[in-house]
């Protein structure tokens, strides 16, 4: 047996007892591992030559995903429904002015679909129908919000199962310079602080790459929120994400960004009484790569303020989707 041939045997090898020896428990199975290793074959193969046997749905092709995806196979992604579709045109636009066209944005309606295929035709594509929710404007903890957020484990895995790394934003984020820039050598699990003193994350902001530990804590976080429904309580992703990642710590560590970078809403904003040592000078508050409109509850809150700092990005055209015929 010629070395070439011996490559892909010696590799599935190495990657079974790399997981044994991170956590065999924290994986019901190998599935994950299949997806990976098309990937990761230095035999010259391609990463995105076939759907994975273990997708869960057809909606996101990898054909579409190709497409989409930069040279280092990464896609940027957003979920949106129609209440906030003029968030997600101004998050798109803030990444197109750092020269970057890899982002995707899963519609969660059919009229966010219509609106926004008019203005990206090439970056949406429509959640599949059991992922539908309401198309009004979501409030932090409303139902709306809630259901929204629940869903993101979902997408994080079907992009990752068909071999692409994946930087997820919420919906008013903007980026003020090239975010991928921090991402480090893009092999490792990459999460933002909400709350630096309680080292509290953010669901705002998670790259994941194609890589083991990404399926591992994405599985333990949809553990900790099934946990959560079945106590009846509700935080959305948030708190279930950060009670995976602690339980995940004794496998690996996740980067962190820099918090002077990529300050909360409230550091960068100075609402909802921000700890002193998060309030930004006027010199740090124009390094700031990233700026995120969370700890303001409402959407023409969030775009007032937003607007104020001059970041809200659209033409007078695209200011004209408003999302007040979305609401029934």
């Amino acid at each position: 047996m010629s070395s070439s041939e011996k490559a892909p045997q010696i590799f599935a090898v190495l990657s079974v007892l790399s997981i044994s020896l991170w956590s065999a428990a924290s994986y019901d199975s190998l599935r994950d591992l299949r997806a990976l290793r098309p990937a990761m074959l230095p035999n010259g193969s391609s990463a995105h030559d076939e759907v994975p046997s273990d997708a869960s749905s057809d909606f996101l092709s990898r054909a579409l995903l190709s497409s989409i995806a930069d040279s280092r196979g990464l896609i940027i992604l957003t979920t949106v429904n129609c209440g906030m579709v003029d968030f997600a045109v101004n998050w798109a636009r803030s990444i197109q002015r750092q020269g970057i066209k890899s982002f995707l944005i899963i519609c969660y309606d059919d009229k966010c679909m219509e609106i926004l295929t008019q203005v990206f035709p090439h970056n949406v594509a429509r959640a599949p129908p059991e992922k539908q929710i309401s198309s009004a404007a979501t409030k932090w903890l409303d139902k709306n919000f809630i259901s929204l957020c629940k869903e993101r484990p979902y997408f994080f895995r079907e992009i990752l199962l068909r071999g692409f790394s994946v930087l997820f934003n919420d919906v008013d984020m903007v980026w003020r310079k090239n975010v991928v820039n921090h991402l480090g050598n893009g092999k490792r699990i990459v999460l933002q602080l909400d709350n630096p003193h309680a080292h509290h994350f953010c669901g705002c902001f998670q790259y994941f790459p194609v890589a083991p530990e990404s399926f591992m804590l994405i599985q333990e976080w949809e553990r900790q929120m099934q946990r959560e429904e079945m106590q009846r309580k509700d935080y959305g992703d948030q708190e279930g994400l950060n009670r995976a990642v602690k339980e995940m710590q004794r496998n690996f560590t996740v980067h962190v960004l820099p918090q002077k970078l990529f300050p909360s809403g409230r550091g960068f904003f100075g609402v909802a009484r921000p700890h002193p040592s998060e309030r930004l000078t006027p010199e740090e508050r124009q390094q700031v790569v990233a700026v995120h409109a969370n700890w303001i509850i409402g959407r023409e809150r969030k775009k007032a303020q937003l607007e104020k700092y001059g970041l809200w990005l659209l033409s007078a055209e695209e200011d004209s989707f408003s999302p007040k015929f979305c609401v029934k």
